[in-house]
């Protein structure tokens, strides 16, 4: 199996603690990743734990079956303590110094609030008076023409030929 662009069901393997050079706190949780005929293959995922992405860190926790209000980090100290959990992961393509990579992680499923949710649909009502008083748009642009061949080179004599070498 190669694994390719999309949301797939996987089961944890196991997890480790790591960091990043800023010194973020993340959680590597490596997955077998089924494809739906009876394969599976093996990949790295990570949540990152910062002030930014908290809610998504949750999200990304209660998606593997850890509840945060519930649990403790140290827990994680058994790098088995989720094997055999299943989740889903997304497998997206992404693009690093020139190159693609497919990158592996967990979807967050994230509600927005009621103050979103009337915020979004504010944003489309006016979009839609907007579009309403906005002028008829342009007619399409005409094809263009065809390229037209250049002239054939004809060598026309003043004189009924004669002066033609061969």
């Amino acid at each position: 199996m190669s694994l390719s662009v999309g949301t797939f069901d996987a089961r944890v393997v196991s997890h480790r603690w790591t960091s990043s050079a800023a010194g973020n706190v993340g959680l590597n949780v490596k997955v077998a990743i089924a494809d739906g005929f009876g394969s599976e293959e093996e990949a790295w995922a990570t949540i990152w734990i910062t002030p930014k992405s908290r809610g998504i860190a949750r999200a990304q926790f209660n998606g593997l079956g850890f509840d945060i209000n519930a649990q403790e980090f140290s827990e994680l100290d058994d790098e088995q303590y989720l094997a055999g959990r299943t989740c889903k992961v997304v497998v997206t393509e992404e693009e690093y110094k020139g190159r693609t990579y497919l990158k592996v992680s967990f979807p967050t499923n994230t509600k927005p609030t009621k103050k979103a949710i009337t915020q979004a649909q504010r944003m489309l009502r006016d979009a839609e008076e907007v579009a309403e008083d906005a002028p008829d748009p342009a007619p399409p642009m005409p094809p263009p023409a065809p390229k037209s061949e250049p002239p054939a080179r004809v060598n026309v004599s003043d004189t009924d030929g004669s002066d033609i070498p061969f």
